[in-house]
């Protein structure tokens, strides 16, 4: 009977061991495919695949800037988002994805995610705000145009704490609102705090001064601030602060409030 036991142990064991190879070598095969609707549902539509290519742990696809309502106004992104991961991640417990996009992203970012954290490597992204039209409302009104440049450092997200840094410039920012062009080059300042992430923007250049403070959580976006036309610039820009928010002196507060 020991011997039974042992032989019965020893097949157990290794019966254990062939599933797991065999739902691996599953999951190696499974099509790209798999990944376009996940992302789209995780951002509500805004990001998206098209002509996706590979399998879920090594593949590519054509990522596309839209709204979930209007699927003609999206716009391709330049280039194509690759990515690579190993299944044998799904046996560790820490799964990491690498993830390249060389027209957009200046070097490779990788994400891991591990129990409850989902951390995210350094970058560099740099895309025309032209882009930002195919979200729609509010974006396809006001039609920026410039540039929009993306530095971040290391970034941790659990579930009641993210930590991180980030710094987004948009260069010489204009709008078909104003015949003033550019409105002004501007800076938005991320730093992770807890349960929420502070947000600061303030004027770098340019005729439309802005500084505002707020905050992102998954509630959304809040932010309040303080808007001015330099003085050369106080009659050209009159129209633009109106739209922004109340005349208080010599400035315009503005607020929003919960921007998902």
């Amino acid at each position: 009977m020991p011997g039974f036991r042992a032989g019965l142990g020893s097949f157990v064991l290794w019966a254990v061991v062939a599933l797991v190879s065999i739902g691996v070598t599953l999951c190696a095969v499974l099509p790209a495919a798999w990944v376009a609707p996940e992302l789209g549902q995780a951002t509500g539509g805004a990001l998206s695949l098209r002509d996706v290519e590979g399998s879920v742990w090594s593949g590519s696809g054509q990522l596309v800037v839209g709204s979930a309502g209007d699927v003609d106004a999206a716009r391709e992104l330049p280039g194509r988002l690759s990515w690579r991961a190993s299944p044998a991640g799904l046996i560790s417990g820490r799964l990491a994805v690498e993830l390249r996009a060389p027209e957009i992203i200046a070097q490779p970012v990788v994400v891991v995610v591990e129990r409850n954290t989902v951390s995210i490597g350094p970058g560099h992204l740099s895309v025309p705000l032209e882009l930002f039209r195919a979200l729609g409302a509010p974006f396809n009104t006001l039609d920026f145009s410039g540039g929009l440049l993306c530095d971040w450092g290391p970034w941790q997200i659990a579930a009641a704490r993210t930590t991180g840094h980030a710094e987004l410039r948009l260069v010489d920012l204009s709008s078909r609102l104003s015949a003033v062009r550019p409105l002004g080059s501007y800076r938005l300042t991320l730093n992770g705090q807890a349960s929420v992430v502070a947000l600061d923007v303030t004027t770098d250049t340019g005729p439309l001064l802005i500084d505002a403070q707020g905050s992102v959580s998954s509630e959304g976006i809040e932010l309040r601030g303080k808007a001015q036309a330099a003085p050369d610039a106080q009659e050209q820009l009159a129209d633009v602060l109106g739209i922004l928010g109340r005349k208080e002196g010599g400035a315009v507060t503005f607020s929003f409030g919960r921007i998902k």
